[in-house]
């Protein structure tokens, strides 16, 4: 895999749920390059238990579109304090 350029990636993953929770049809709609995709796909498709949707009481398959985005070459977050 090549090094990925410092940036922003954003990534639209669909997939379906089914009334059991399992995950089906993973498919990334965009792919920046270098292996996001795919990465992607694989971190998704890792979720093996997912909450169905329920409609009126009743357990039903659903679509999802899920946008997963990647930040490459920033430094860490500086930890911030709160004061209560």
């Amino acid at each position: 895999m090549d090094t990925i350029p410092p940036g922003i990636y954003g990534i639209t993953v669909i997939f379906i749920i089914d009334k059991k929770g399992c995950l089906t049809e993973v498919k990334a709609l965009n792919d920046p390059g270098y292996g996001l995709g795919i990465r992607v796909i694989r971190v998704i498709s890792g979720y093996e238990q997912w909450i169905p949707a329920e409609r009126n009481g009743r357990k039903v398959r659903a679509y999802r579109k899920q946008v997963v985005t990647i930040i490459s070459g920033k430094e860490k977050c500086k930890r911030s304090e709160f004061i209560l």
